[in-house]
């Protein structure tokens, strides 16, 4: 079931054509119109219609796919476990998208918010659809900057920006470095801390704490473990 506020992509460029090529959704014939509003018959869509270049299908993503792949138009997919999930735009750049009838029919892979790759039937909100469709911006977007701006994280973040270096924080790499560079490197992360928590309390004017020596020291480590690409 279409989750409400929803469109399925059928009805989406169904919604398109009319709007933007009222004389091919009017000439279109009448199974095409009637397949896509449903959305229900792709099958017999693809084998009777779909195959010729330039059927209102095609007109309509043609028009679509720049806004989609631009991020103008939000795109949902609807997973097959949990709530749909928003398309990465740069994901209807793919080949595998090519094909208005495989989006159509659920069959395209596509990258998503949470950094899986699922295919399944695609989602647009009505709200968002409505304001591109006159060139408007889409409300969600509007709606996920607000609450971006909003969100605790980003007011951490704005501290953050406003709060100055640490005026050791160069020397405190320096004797990071050299602690590397003499072989220190081979104890663990836990000792490697705590050499730097307590050089950090006699040298430092402003120590950092442990918890965020751990966390600078465990990128360094990370990178020095990497193995060499060459």
């Amino acid at each position: 079931m279409t989750p409400a506020g929803f469109l399925d992509f059928g009805p989406v460029l169904a919604r398109a054509a009319e709007m933007m090529h009222p004389e091919a959704w009017r000439d279109a014939r009448p199974q095409e119109r009637y397949v896509l509003l449903r959305a229900d018959d792709v099958g017999k869509f693809e084998t009777t219609l779909a195959t010729k270049a330039g059927t209102v299908a095609h007109v309509a993503y043609e028009e679509l796919r720049p806004l989609l792949a631009a991020g103008t138009l939000p795109a949902k997919l609807r997973t097959r476990a949990g709530a749909p999930q928003s398309i990465v735009a740069e994901s209807w750049h793919a080949t595998a998208a090519d094909r208005v009838l495989d989006v159509i029919a659920g069959r395209v892979p596509f990258v998503l918010s949470n950094n899986t790759t699922e295919s399944g039937p695609v989602l647009i909100g009505e709200g968002d659809l409505g304001a591109v469709l006159v060139g408007k911006a889409a409300p969600s977007l509007a709606r996920e900057v607000q609450a971006e701006v909003s969100s605790p994280r980003h007011e951490r973040a704005a501290v953050k920006r406003g709060r100055p270096p640490n005026p050791d924080g160069d020397a405190f790499w320096i004797e990071a470095c050299r602690y590397v560079y003499i072989g220190g490197l081979t104890a663990p992360l836990s000792g490697f801390v705590r050499v730097m928590a307590d050089w950090a309390a006699s040298n430092m004017a402003a120590p950092y704490d442990e918890q965020t020596i751990r966390k600078k020291l465990a990128g360094l480590v990370r990178a020095l473990n990497r193995p060499d690409p060459t």
